[in-house]
């Protein structure tokens, strides 16, 4: 015979475990995007920053 608890069990189980790996799935984009958008702008900071004082100690050395 056919256990429908069984089966229902199972189907239920099947859709929380769906869940799980869609909500991880949405966290870790969620994660994701903002981070990269920060490391982005910090990225371009940082070496707007280098390049000015590459620039200047450049200069600097070339004077003497």
């Amino acid at each position: 015979m056919i256990d429908l608890k069984k089966i229902c069990k199972r189907s239920k189980e099947g859709r929380i475990g769906k869940k799980i790996v869609f909500t991880r799935i949405r966290v870790k984009t969620l994660l994701i995007v903002p981070l990269s958008i920060i490391g982005y702008f910090t990225y371009q900071g940082s070496r707007a920053a280098i390049e000015e004082k590459v620039g200047f100690y450049s200069k600097e050395i070339v004077k003497y």
